[in-house]
């Protein structure tokens, strides 16, 4: 995790309301399969507990809780 990763999943979470599948689907995207932002969509779903696990890492990465908008 670093502090682009965490900024581009709190966009997701928080800004954006993304759902935990939608958010390790755009993680995937960007990160694994190395394409643009939202390319994706119809071709790949993410993982609910995977994304889960991301939004709480990084949550911790950026020192924040559940009070800083994170559900």
């Amino acid at each position: 995790m670093n502090q682009y990763k965490a900024l581009f999943i709190k966009l997701l979470r928080v800004k954006l309301n993304y759902t935990w599948r939608a958010v390790q689907r755009e993680i995937d995207t960007r990160y694994k399969f190395k394409k643009p932002f939202n390319s994706l969509r119809m071709e790949h779903s993410g993982n609910q507990i995977d994304g889960m696990i991301n939004c709480e890492n990084a949550m911790k990465f950026l020192n924040e809780t559940f009070e800083n908008g994170w559900n």
